[in-house]
């Protein structure tokens, strides 16, 4: 009888971004004028609703994929926005930040298969520096989820029988054109698997990130040795920054990547993702004007 593992992959949520995850149910605290602490949940904006949307069917979706195997989590980095660019925030209370993305886990951490969580800490600028949003978040969950192994790396190795997966936020970009779509990546994992090799390792069967919002896979073989990197995309919109950095992308893929792992053996990568065009199309009216 098979015996299989399920690894979901999940990365950049960007918490407290007006166009980053947010759950509707998430509780955030204002002062009145009398003194008085008062709950209150913000309004989602447009993008934050489609994303939720996403949200729940991808949980459905992890639901019936894993079909009650045990489920293995990384989330590899940015869960917060941060407050470095500090606008087009939902608020501009750090905490309320951490809060947020705490928020987020709530549907995952409900999920009796989920046994294991690992966190991958991110960008400096998004992460309040040295990882503290990325820390803040796996300690709160650890502390209330005493049931489930939850912790916070900076790069790790999770072996999972004999099948290893090496995870960290910051991986190779993305090629620019899209006729070379992949080279880049592919370059920096036979670059990677080589460096293994050389220093008497065994490469892993599965390299991951994400940091770039994009979803990315490759697969490629060195010595013998087949190994696969997979970018993972994001779950947040576009901000100005990642308009100019990008040269105006007009098209973004948000979701998450999962994996089985059967009989010491690693599955493709299944991506539950959605893709949307961000332009806003018009198409002129003929006007008629009386002589």
């Amino acid at each position: 009888m098979s015996h299989s593992k399920t690894v979901v992959l999940s990365s950049d949520w960007h918490s407290g971004f007006k166009y980053g995850l947010m759950n509707p149910k998430v509780v955030l605290y204002d002062e009145t004028e009398n003194g008085d602490l008062v709950p209150y949940t913000p309004n989602l904006t447009a993008t934050q609703k489609y994303l939720w949307g996403l949200h729940e069917t991808i949980i459905e979706e992890v639901k019936e994929y894993s079909d009650g195997d045990e489920i293995i989590m990384l989330s590899l980095g940015d869960p917060t926005d941060g407050n470095h660019f500090n606008n087009e925030l939902v608020s501009t209370r750090q905490g309320d930040l951490i809060t947020i993305a705490i928020s987020n886990f709530d549907p995952w951490m409900e999920l009796p298969n989920l046994t294991t969580l690992r966190f991958a800490m991110g960008t400096e600028v998004h992460e309040f520096g040295e990882g503290t949003a990325t820390h803040l978040i796996a300690n709160s969950l650890a502390r209330e989820h005493k049931d489930k192994d939850i912790k916070a790396v900076n790069h790790g190795i999770y072996h999972i029988g004999n099948v290893a997966i090496d995870y960290a936020h910051h991986r190779s970009g993305n090629s620019i054109r899209v006729w070379l779509a992949g080279n880049t990546a592919l370059y920096y994992l036979r670059d990677v698997m080589f460096r293994e090799i050389l220093a008497g390792n065994k490469p892993a069967d599965l390299y991951t990130g994400g940091h770039i919002h994009q979803k990315v896979s490759v697969l490629t073989e060195v010595g013998g040795h087949e190994s696969r990197l997979v970018i993972c995309p994001s779950m947040c919109g576009m901000t100005g920054f990642a308009r100019k950095s990008t040269k105006s992308a007009y098209q973004i893929t948000n979701g998450i990547v999962l994996f089985k792992v059967t009989d010491g053996v690693l599955s493709k990568p299944k991506f539950v993702t959605d893709t949307i065009d961000l332009r806003n199309k018009e198409y002129h009216k003929e006007h008629h004007h009386d002589n």
